[in-house]
């Protein structure tokens, strides 16, 4: 397949093309708006600055001769067009002197241009003057909706690159973090960090698991959601204004409740018979009981949805993974478990000190969760497989740290690792990022990473990424970043240029799944050479050491992966999948299968729905309006509607970026 490559832009130049694209458009609009304004002030009798040449008028206008001024401006006409013209040929009539405008003098003699307005000097258009202005007026379009088209086709260059702000840079400065392998003094592999609880009793089903990204999910109809191999449906519940989570599957006949209705009642409504549920879990409709009977059958204990306990929370819908309703033992276990993130993200929304909107980046990866964890506890990879994200150096700048200029880092645990409380490392932050005081990379079990970065000016920033494992080699991640200022600083968000943030928030979204899709290939490489050494993700607990059989060490920054891998065996393997849950699909290199954007994304991204809507209708009417334009041939401008083709193609190949991803290490510069 045909793949574009598009020239290498720097942050400044693609400023610079977008400030060009902006003026562009301006022009369009300031052409447009030219057009109709002397299409409407002829409408209204107004004046038209065009002087028609006699000899160019039909034989059927009659000329009917105004006097003006008797001494300067003799022979000046008024034209006006005949109710219904002659059916025969349009003659023209007039001389070659008559094609000059007369010579007109004001009182002192001064010669007045044939262009100066004037309550005597008017024309009624003719058709070929409605042409003219019809065309200026597609002409203003086409350099409002072609610059528009330019400036966001010219940005994918920064998107199929992996350009652009990365998730692991400083939210808060022009530095990067510097995230680089350091060998061991030894020659041999890092020693051990232990699990000091190892065997302790851990269940994750008892733990809250991040199952949607709240301000990108449609309220108007219910959602599938996988939880721990648990198919649940997630709805919004308008009569007490929050979401519910119920088990999918009808009561009834056992039907998909994800497939049904949320009514203007608030309900839920199983579309296969009709039935209705609360968000309590109860039967509120069945249409098939008899009158007489139909609150006792409603009333069954069986007739009634499986409820789940859910919590709202720093924008996400958190899903409790066992079911119980209210005043179960369930909802009281869960009340007493704080969430798996740090609490400066879980009081972000209501902080002022903090720039937090709610924005995580919602994608379903496919591999297991616990390799989504290993691969964002190891900070060395991101320069080496995300090397376009990293600004390059010049004689003015320094470069970032790329896969050419990697430099030593050490790790230090910073709180024993343990089960329940899993573990914390330090980094050296002058290494992390110039201007840091403190560096931390954190684990919180059973699914959450954070990196967290001290500044020296005291505020602090942290880039949180979770995972809820949805099937056996499969999972659905979260990430946000969130920055906390301290109290007399002001709280800007500045972890996204400038430029950026003048893109479409559906472009961010799909530029920052191109950054995570970078490492699809290598992780599921690496699943399938686990499976081969007898790794087993689907059930059966499997011992660190099956994990360590064959792999190689010798870096500091492997401390976190490693450790992570051990807290996993010590926590029971892997997770106790429930019966009849479908093993790991085979893995493989295929790129239609692993860079699938709208499976990962997309389909459940309001966001992103509604940008490819817009694109789709973008691309549609600058293809009509470029055979509108051809069509009507006047001038050297029809060439312009080679333009509107040209930014139709460019928004048709950006359209493919809401379906897959085509990208390869080896063309990564």
């Amino acid at each position: 397949m045909f793949q574009c490559r598009w020239p290498d832009m720097s942050a400044s130049r693609v400023a610079a093309v977008s400030i060009l694209c902006a003026i562009a458009a301006l022009f369009g609009v300031a052409v447009t708006f030219d057009a109709c304004r002397d299409l409407v002030a002829s409408g209204r009798g107004g004046y038209i600055q065009t002087w028609v040449a006699p000899s160019r008028v039909p034989q059927h206008v009659l000329r009917q001769p105004i006097q003006i001024d008797s001494a300067s401006r003799e022979g000046m006409a008024l034209w006006k067009p005949v109710s219904r013209a002659p059916k025969r040929d349009a003659q023209a009539v007039g001389s070659a002197d008559d094609d000059a405008p007369p010579v007109v003098k004001d009182a002192s003699g001064h010669r007045i241009p044939h262009r100066t307005r004037g309550p005597n000097f008017r024309e009624v258009p003719g058709s070929a003057q409605v042409l003219r202005w019809l065309t200026s007026l597609m002409d203003g379009a086409l350099f409002s909706l072609s610059a528009v088209a330019a400036g966001l086709v010219l940005m994918v260059r920064r998107t199929r690159a992996g350009m652009g702000n990365s998730p692991l840079s400083d939210p808060m400065g022009p530095g990067s973090m510097r995230l680089c392998a350091t060998v061991a003094d030894k020659s041999e592999e890092v020693p051990d960090e232990t699990v000091s609880d190892e065997g302790a009793a851990f269940n994750f089903f008892k733990h809250w698991w991040p199952v949607l990204t709240l301000n990108i999910t449609d309220k108007n109809r219910p959602h599938k959601v996988m939880v721990l191999g648990q198919t649940l449906v997630a709805w919004w519940d308008k009569s007490a204004e929050q979401w519910r989570v119920f088990a999918d599957r009808c009561p009834h006949r056992l039907a998909p409740l994800s497939e049904g209705r949320i009514e203007p009642d608030g309900n839920l409504m199983c579309a296969y018979h009709a039935w209705k549920f609360a968000g309590d879990g109860s039967c509120v409709a069945l249409p098939q009981a008899p009158e007489s009977e139909s609150d006792k059958l409603r009333g069954m204990p069986k007739a009634c949805a499986i409820p789940y306990p859910t919590r709202e929370a720093a924008g996400l819908l958190w899903v409790w993974g066992e079911p119980g309703g209210a005043g179960s033992t369930a909802e009281a276990e869960a009340a007493a478990q704080r969430l798996p993130i740090a609490e400066a993200i879980e009081t972000a929304e209501t902080n002022p000190q903090a720039t937090w909107s709610g924005n995580w980046e919602q994608t379903d990866m496919p591999y297991g969760w616990d390799t989504f964890l290993e691969n964002v506890l190891d900070p060395a990879h991101v320069i080496v497989a995300h090397h376009a994200a990293f600004r390059k150096g010049t004689d003015k700048r320094p470069p970032f740290p790329n896969r050419y200029n990697a430099a030593p880092q050490t790790f230090t645990l910073t709180r024993s690792p343990t089960v329940q409380n899993g573990f914390q490392h330090s980094v050296d932050p002058d290494i992390v990022v110039p201007g840091l005081s403190e560096s931390y990379l954190d684990f919180q079990p059973p699914n959450t990473a954070t990196y967290i970065r001290h500044q020296k000016t005291g505020a602090i920033s942290y880039l949180s990424l979770t995972a809820t494992p949805t099937l056996p080699g499969m999972c659905r991640s979260f990430i946000n970043t969130t920055v906390v200022y301290p109290e007399g600083q002001e709280a800007k968000n500045r972890s996204v240029p400038l430029v950026l943030k003048l893109l479409p928030k559906f472009h961010r979204h799909l530029n920052f799944l191109r950054f995570l899709f970078m490492d699809h290939v290598f992780l599921h490489g690496q699943e399938k050479i686990l499976v081969q050494q007898g790794y087993d993700v689907n059930s059966k607990a499997t011992s660190a050491a099956t994990y360590f059989e064959g792999i190689y060490t010798p870096t500091q920054v492997d401390k976190s992966v490693l450790l992570f891998r051990r807290w996993l065996s010590a926590a029971g393997g892997v997770i106790p999948w429930p019966k009849g849950t479908p093993p790991a699909p085979e893995r493989t290199l295929d790129s239609s299968a692993i860079f699938d954007v709208w499976n990962g994304h997309v389909k459940n991204c309001t966001v992103c729905q509604q940008g490819l809507r817009t694109v789709l209708r973008l691309r549609n009417i600058l293809v009509v309006l470029g055979i509108l334009r051809m069509a009507i041939g006047l001038g050297p401008g029809r060439l312009l509607s080679l333009a509107f083709f040209g930014a139709a193609y460019a928004l048709d190949r950006y359209k493919q970026g809401f379906f897959t991803y085509e990208f390869s290490h080896a063309d990564n510069p």
